[in-house]
């Protein structure tokens, strides 16, 4: 007998903005499989809590029944899942942008030197990445435009409906997801351009959308099941009826083009600038959460937390004259990443800047607020209102795509239209 002949999905993604996929010296070498299963799972759980709730009696059911499903199609430590993600091809050493070289605005190494370097917003949302907004790198990455190909073996034990699932995440993960350090900030997107899925029933071809409302319509069927449960105590980023996408409709003529706009539009919501100088680099700034700065610098009792936590947590604050201060939960872990999270998305010869926004519960503990003289454990929850404005955490976030009650200003960069969730004539 020959040997069983499984099912495959072969597919070919290409790396849209420069990918800071690192090991433990967090320099890059290659695509790494545990990466791409560690992205696959968190999006089909993001994708799949909300069913999970609806079908059980608890929230903590809910998760128990989620995770062993995951183990099942996934694997984990101890045994190996019923898909097995291959890597067929990918990008070598001779596509990697070196520690220390510019990045240029092309997404590849700029031989002009700091004149060439990527834009102030598209450094700000890789803070950490570079040096102090010079454009020098402070790890390696591989460059904007770089294609890779998976195989992915679906072993025996998968029903149609499990297939169907993995499908559904492939989809989203290609479309609003990506790979490495600082994802969540734009950084490491990928496109998925097309895939081959072989079976028993034959062989289906797919290929990306090739316009932006192509783009939309897909990514309103991927998410029909999620917005009707609450996710206020969902313990972990999933979709549910508070969940938000967003795109600036605008095309970019490259990826790290639109990353740098969607970083100037962040800056310009949410920073003050050095010294309140009122602008980052060249970038004009709107100086809008004077409570948090208050807070830090003079002990303003209009604001116990800052408002500014619900962009994720640590944050840190540093004045010459008061010395430093942190923001962060009480106990471990001692950060929380962002509910909003970056993407651009590859439609056709464009980029665009895509935001989703996943605010379930944003701890399990209080957070710990430090500052000169001062330390205190605060109750935080996202979406309740606090400080003389009356303003929660969700209303900051919805107000940055001007998509909120109007607390603070939009920010004056980019104008975002809604994706999710869609009206029943955009779904039609």
């Amino acid at each position: 007998m020959g040997a069983k002949k499984f099912s495959t999905i072969t597919a070919e993604f290409e790396i849209v903005t420069p990918m800071f996929l690192g090991g433990a010296d967090h320099e890059v070498s290659r695509i790494r499989i545990d990466s791409i299963k560690g992205a696959l799972v968190f999006w089909w759980q993001a994708l799949n809590f909300a069913r999970f709730v609806d079908q059980e009696n608890s929230r903590s059911e809910a998760l128990k029944k989620m995770r062993t499903e995951v183990v099942r199609i996934f694997g984990g430590p101890d045994n190996q899942g019923a898909v097995l993600p291959r890597l067929l091809s990918g990008p070598g050493l001779a596509d990697i942008v070196d520690r220390g070289a510019v990045l240029g605005s092309d997404g590849k190494q700029s031989l002009s030197g700091g004149a060439g370097a990527v834009g102030v917003g598209a450094q700000y949302l890789g803070y950490g990445l570079f040096d102090r907004f010079r454009g020098n790198l402070g790890r390696s990455c591989f460059r904007s435009g770089l294609p890779f190909k998976l195989v992915f073996i679906l072993r025996n034990g998968l029903d149609s409906e499990d297939v169907d699932g993995i499908v559904r995440t492939l989809k989203l993960f290609g479309m609003i997801g990506g790979l490495g350090s600082r994802t969540r900030r734009g950084w490491g997107s990928i496109a998925l351009k097309n895939f081959v899925q072989e079976g028993r029933a034959g062989e289906l071809n797919w290929t990306a959308p090739a316009t932006l409302p192509e783009y939309k319509s897909l990514l309103q069927g991927l998410l029909e099941y999620a917005p009707q449960i609450e996710g206020s105590e969902f313990r972990l980023s999933a979709f549910a009826k508070e969940s938000r996408v967003w795109i600036s409709e605008k095309s970019n003529p490259s990826a790290v083009h639109a990353l740098d706009n969607l970083g100037r539009a962040f800056l310009n919501y949410r920073a003050r600038g050095p010294n309140g100088s009122g602008r980052v680099g060249d970038q004009p700034v709107q100086m809008q959460f004077k409570e948090d700065h208050d807070w830090f610098c003079e002990g303003s009792n209009d604001v116990s937390v800052p408002y500014r936590a619900a962009f994720g947590l640590p944050q840190n604050y540093f004045s010459k004259n008061t010395g430093k201060g942190s923001v962060t939960p009480d106990g471990k872990p001692d950060r929380r990443g962002s509910p909003m999270f970056f993407h651009i998305a590859r439609i056709g010869d464009g980029f665009f800047p895509v935001v989703t926004l996943l605010p379930t519960k944003f701890l399990l503990t209080q957070i710990n607020v430090q500052r000169p003289g001062h330390s205190a454990n605060h109750e935080y929850d996202i979406q309740t209102p606090f400080g003389k404005r009356s303003a929660s955490g969700l209303d900051v976030l919805l107000d940055f795509a001007g998509k909120g009650p109007g607390t603070f200003n939009r920010n004056q960069v980019l104008s975002f239209g809604e994706i999710w969730p869609a009206s029943q004539e955009a779904r039609r």
